[in-house]
């Protein structure tokens, strides 16, 4: 078993604080930017490889073989996404009460919020 306790690196949606390259969201107000960056030196799967690698018990090359395939696997699942249609949003409230489905009060799509469709 491996345990990876982690942190989020980026806010809440993932907008603000984030700059394109940069892991790691900075200038957000409820945290500093040294907590960010200590938490990135603690990355449980950067420093796991670096303890395969200091075992023996992977290569370098098999280790960049494995990112490269879980890279084409999450690319793939991005293009399938973007070439797909937009959900029906009232599957995102089925299953989550027991009376039944929840009337749906807001959703964002790629035309932006749609507020209370039709369940």
């Amino acid at each position: 078993m491996i345990e990876g306790i982690t942190y989020r690196w980026y806010d809440h949606s993932g907008f603000a604080g984030g700059r394109v390259g940069v892991d790691g969201a900075y200038g957000l107000p409820y945290r500093s930017d040294e907590e960010v960056r200590q938490w990135i030196s603690r990355d449980p799967i950067a420093r796991y490889k670096t303890w395969l690698l200091k075992k023996g018990l992977a290569s370098a090359d098999e280790l960049a073989k494995i990112e490269a395939e879980a890279d084409r696997a999450v690319q793939a699942s991005i293009a399938f996404a973007r070439q797909s249609k937009d959900p029906d949003p009232a599957a995102g409230v089925l299953h989550t009460s027991s009376a039944g489905p929840m009337p749906a009060t807001q959703f964002f799509n790629r035309s932006g919020i749609v507020a209370s469709p039709k369940v």
